[in-house]
């Protein structure tokens, strides 16, 4: 278990390029190979769904298995933020698949339009695992993706149906919440969960209190769960998301978002057992795609 606090300040960005982005996978070195990527159209409860899936393009050895990401999109829907995530993991040797919460097509306009859509998930949880699920067995269905390696990630919204995946005992090895709410929808307490637990959260977010955070981080404790809370100083919502502004809760912090993946990346190699050395050659992290999250 770790928790930290972080001040995001631009000094750091570089030590932590270096330290944790220019690392060894144990499964294949990060470089810029290029992706395979296409949409998948699959069902849940009666609702079409399109997800996006990104996959490195290298061929494998014949019954070679990969680990692979579950990204969860934000309370608008699948937009082009999420799918450039996915496409960013597959650079690094995942198998990523942005699912689909929503519906085939559904983005929301407005904010309006966003909470609507959202409503369904947070009055009733067990909907909202079940979709999420839906998105997760498309990984499990994949020929290339080693079953026992699978972790879930999510942003804003998503970062909160990961955590409420792992709540319900999702077959994952791990979940990782980006400025995500951490109060459980459902009641369920985060003492149940079984896998790893990665949160990166602003500090300043007024939409995650103080008294969250501790029920959260309490109940794991209790619960013996290994986890990690992050709270980057001087941010606040949506710091990943370039261009996320309009409002003095939202703001992108370009410290936060490259110090968080940072994390993520080593986070998600010690997860599922690579090598964590350094790499005498290796890229950094692509930069954070540009989208707008609110």
């Amino acid at each position: 278990m770790c928790r930290t606090h972080l001040n995001a300040t631009s000094k750091t960005k570089k030590r932590w390029i270096d330290r944790l982005s220019l690392i060894h996978t144990g499964v294949t070195v990060c470089t810029m190979a290029d992706v395979q990527e296409r949409s998948i159209e699959y069902h849940d409860q009666g609702t079409d769904l399109e997800g996006f899936l990104a996959e490195p393009a290298a061929t494998y050895a014949v019954g070679s298995k990969l680990p692979a990401v579950l990204i969860i999109h934000d309370w608008k829907g699948l937009g082009e933020y999420p799918k450039s995530r996915a496409r960013q993991l597959a650079r690094l040797g995942y198998v990523a698949f942005a699912l689909d919460q929503y519906g085939k097509g559904i983005y929301a306009k407005d904010h309006q339009e966003a909470a609507a859509l959202l409503a369904p998930h947070t009055k009733d949880s067990n909907y909202a695992v079940g979709r999420t699920k839906a998105g997760l067995q498309q990984l499990l269905n994949h020929p290339r993706v080693d079953a026992s390696k699978i972790v879930a990630m999510g942003y804003c919204f998503g970062g909160a149906c990961v955590l409420e995946l792992a709540r319900h005992g999702g077959p994952v090895a791990g979940v990782a919440s980006f400025h995500g709410g951490v109060k459980s929808w459902s009641g369920v307490s985060s003492a149940n969960i079984k896998c790893r637990v990665a949160v990166f959260n602003g500090y300043d977010d007024p939409r995650v209190t103080r008294e969250d955070i501790q029920k959260v981080t309490q109940e794991m404790s209790e619960g013996k769960v290994d986890f990690t809370f992050v709270d980057f100083g001087n941010t606040v919502h949506a710091f990943t998301v370039p261009g996320a502004g309009g409002a003095p809760h939202l703001r992108y912090t370009e410290t936060a978002d490259l110090q968080s993946f940072a994390f993520l990346e080593f986070w998600l190699r010690e997860t599922f057992g690579g090598v964590a050395a350094p790499a005498a050659a290796c890229c950094a992290s692509d930069a954070a795609p540009q989208a707008s999250c609110h």
